[in-house]
């Protein structure tokens, strides 16, 4: 389990803003999470948690190494 300080910062139910002068970000279909690194270690959690670092492996090999194209 993760950390409690490396919680996502979730969306939460309101009005929309009124007027002009805002932006919208668009969720494309995939997996979200959050990537720490501790003691020399990645780990990747999913936004409840769950250790996801194996489904990430392209992912961590630039955070390991991020002069890396792939």
């Amino acid at each position: 389990m993760r950390d409690a300080a490396y919680a996502p910062m979730l969306a939460t139910l309101g009005a929309p803003p009124q007027g002009t002068g805002r932006a919208v970000e668009v969720k494309a279909d995939g997996q979200r999470g959050t990537i720490v690194v501790a003691d020399g270690a990645v780990t990747v959690f999913s936004r409840n948690g769950t250790d996801i670092t194996s489904l990430g492996v392209g992912v961590l090999r630039m955070v390991e190494n991020p002069t890396s194209r792939r």
